[in-house]
């Protein structure tokens, strides 16, 4: 009898060790985070501080052209960086049904180690996107698009919105410009608000309303006036946040709003955008106590970059980077100088890509402002265009519209999404005036459109959207 009760004993250890090794290499069956970032049993914490190198469960990694990026399909998703420690705000929620198609979204934080949360959100778009939040890791949202289908990228910037008069100084002029280019992704590089007039959060409050209004996934970073407005850079982070359709993470890092988002198609990361805080607001009486006036990215913010951008690089070695910021490094004017730029006389002397003779394919725009203020750090430069950045977009030179391609990297000033402060404007004899005067001409707003490659993300095509053509 004792022996039978042996043999029993030695068949069912013999069985939990199967079902165990069976859950541990699908990922567990109730296992929170999926696609290869989280086992059952590794919580959010253990992720923090781990590479997993999972394939996920519904994907044959040896079927991949990429096999060294496929073969763990979210990468050193569960590393994070020292100091880039992700903040909870964002409660479940379910979205309403559009009138297109029917819709549903659920909407939560992406968290940091210390929360019990380990979900990964997913949100299926009517164009067939989907969205996926993580919780942890170096992506922060990674955006699936079907495959044979090109990825358009909208950049809004400089709305700066100072008064209630936003319908008719902003809003059509963006609604019309994405009813006109039909975009993916809505990225907007800063100063959505003039902070100070918005004491009350209110116009803020309006503008995310208005943006959720279209059903996109649309990202924002800080500009220099965004944080200057009495609610607190805090609050507004925590309205983006909650926010359904906004893409947007709070980090421990110098200045709001640090995160990345990824484009995922056939299966592997083709393409990494960073979204990061440039600093240098003025008004310093409401920041948190990681915001600084400093001009450009601080120390850990460089850091977190390059260290997120190396990581992922080697997993994905032929995934592109686009960075974002709202205002521009000096070393970006090299890249103007091929058309005369000498960001010294240019209010006087403005230069129109668009009618200049002798332009590249590809290159387009209107200079009218010298860079106004810039910051500069040629190792961090240097170490992005290493790393296979080909794309810088950004705003602040409100008369700025330029967008080049200079030794193999796009350079892009986005073109301005209102007439609130300093704008462009088509006078009456064809000229182009760069004005605070809104009764200049014929205001010249829009955005700045990015066509990428269904075969390997790259730029394929690059044009202005103008709100009325």
């Amino acid at each position: 009898m004792q022996k039978k009760m042996r043999n029993v004993q030695s068949l069912a250890l013999v069985a939990v060790i199967l079902v165990t090794l069976f859950c541990s290499c699908k990922g567990g069956a109730g296992s929170d985070i999926s696609d290869g970032v989280l086992s059952e049993d590794m919580t959010v914490s253990d992720a923090a501080d781990n590479t997993v190198d999972i394939a996920p469960d519904d994907e044959d990694a040896s079927d991949n052209a990429d096999s060294d990026a496929e073969s763990s399909d979210e990468l050193d998703e569960s590393t994070t960086q020292d100091g880039g420690e992700k903040t909870p705000s964002k409660k479940t929620t379910t979205k309403k049904t559009t009138s297109k198609k029917t819709t549903t979204k659920k909407t939560t934080s992406k968290t940091n180690s210390s929360s019990s949360s380990s979900k990964v959100v997913t949100t299926t778009y009517a164009n067939g996107n989907v969205v996926k939040a993580y919780p942890v890791g170096n992506f922060d949202y990674i955006i699936e698009v079907p495959t044979g289908r090109d990825f358009t990228i909208l950049q809004l910037t400089d709305p700066q919105i100072m008064d209630n008069d936003y319908e008719e100084r902003c809003f059509r002029y963006i609604r019309e410009t994405i009813k006109k280019s039909n975009p993916d992704l809505i990225l907007i590089t800063g100063d959505v608000i003039y902070g100070k007039y918005d004491r009350d959060g209110e116009i803020l409050k309006a503008f995310i309303a208005f943006m959720e209004s279209f059903d996109i996934p649309w990202a924002p970073i800080y500009g220099n006036h965004d944080a200057e407005s009495p609610k607190g850079a805090d609050w507004q982070c925590q309205q983006y946040e909650e926010a359904k359709n906004c893409l947007f993470v709070q980090r421990k890092l110098t200045g709001n709003g640090n995160y990345t988002i990824a484009i995922k198609q056939d299966s592997t990361i083709k393409r990494m955008i960073f979204m990061m805080d440039s600093n240098g607001c003025s008004v310093t009486d409401y920041f948190n106590d990681h915001s600084t006036n400093n001009l450009g990215l601080q120390e850990d913010q460089k850091t977190w970059l390059t260290e997120t951008a190396a990581s992922a690089k080697r997993i994905y070695p032929n995934m592109k980077l686009t960075v974002c910021f709202h205002i521009q490094m000096s070393h970006f004017s090299r890249a103007y100088e091929q058309y005369g730029f000498n960001n010294a006389d240019t209010q006087t002397r403005p230069i129109n890509l668009d009618t200049l003779s002798g332009v590249a394919d590809g290159d387009f725009g209107y200079l009218g402002r010298n860079f106004k203020s810039e910051w500069y750090d040629f190792f961090f430069y240097d170490n992005m265009i290493e790393l296979g950045t080909d794309s810088f977009l950004y705003g602040h030179e409100h008369c700025n519209s330029a967008s080049v391609v200079y030794e193999g990297v796009r350079y892009q000033f986005g073109q301005k999404s209102s007439t609130y402060d300093r704008a462009n404007y088509l006078a009456g004899d064809g000229s182009i005036v760069g004005t605070t005067n809104i009764e200049a001409g014929e205001p010249i707003m829009g955005g700045t459109v990015l066509k990428l490659s269904k075969t390997d993300s790259a730029i394929k095509d690059a044009y202005i959207q103008y709100w009325n053509k």
